[in-house]
């Protein structure tokens, strides 16, 4: 204990002068045993996870409440870029100590374009960063869903943090501003399949549309909307306003029960 002590100060003291929030978790067999069946890669010896949740910019995030932002894709680059030097830090860090290390990349997919080889929200929730939200997002104390995650599994033992209750109460703004409605309302529950409250295909194909006439894949919005950390982030009041909605789709959603 003394060690993985020493291991967390060490970790800490890399983060501290990049405003990342960090945490440590010990990750239970299912969650393991959906990683291993993501990618092909044996995690089952490293039951040890190092979190990090790096903030986003909120005033770059609220752009996307006016539709698709440059500004926000060129930021994503830049804060996954930061995650990444800081797990490959922390890796060098955790094997110094005389463990093993598997930085996880801040954003890789899988043959299957709707998965990473390890949802970085599964290791961050169980780290007490934040708790899950119905968009699926970690949602974290004073930033919401602004922040961009990072984890690095390790077979060296770590003191686990403390789960955190959910937040969200009754609130659906991420549900109500979703274009595609790929948000479906239920809160997230352990052990529940993503597909339960989040619906990735319609997700995707909005996407898709968006590239069509913006030449980027982006939305955001449930970013945007999420009142959790608005007032401690002093974001600027605005209108919430949504990317043009193509005919086809406006149609369809016409079309839609109440």
């Amino acid at each position: 204990m003394k060690m993985a002590e020493g291991v967390l100060r060490e970790i800490r003291a890399l983060t501290g002068n990049s405003f990342c929030q960090v945490g440590t978790a010990e990750l239970s067999s299912p969650a393991l045993a959906d990683a291993c069946s993501r990618g092909g890669i044996d995690f089952s010896s490293l039951r040890f996870a190092v979190a990090i949740a790096a903030p986003f910019p909120a005033e770059v995030i609220n752009q996307l409440r006016q539709g698709p932002s440059r500004t926000y894709l060129y930021h994503y680059r830049v804060v996954n870029a930061q995650l990444d030097r800081l797990m490959l830090e922390i890796s060098s860090c955790l094997e110094e100590a005389g463990g093993q290390a598997f930085p996880i990349p801040s954003s890789q997919r899988t043959g299957n374009r709707f998965q990473s080889i390890f949802p970085h929200r599964t290791a961050a929730r169980a780290a007490g960063l934040g708790w899950i939200g119905r968009s699926s997002n970690l949602i974290v104390p004073g930033r919401g869903p602004r922040i961009r995650l990072g984890t690095v599994l390790t077979n060296l033992p770590l003191p686990p943090g403390q789960v955190r209750e959910n937040g969200c109460g009754d609130c659906q703004a991420c549900r109500e501003a979703c274009p595609p409605g790929a948000i479906k309302g239920p809160a997230f529950e352990p052990g529940d399949p993503q597909e339960k409250r989040f619906d990735p295909q319609a997700c995707n194909d909005y996407k898709n549309r968006v590239r069509d006439h913006f030449g980027k894949r982006v939305c955001g919005i449930c970013l945007a909307v999420c009142p959790q950390g608005r007032e401690e982030l002093t974001i600027t009041g605005r209108d919430n306003q949504h990317p043009p909605v193509p005919p086809e789709q406006k149609a369809q959603e016409d079309r839609r029960p109440d």
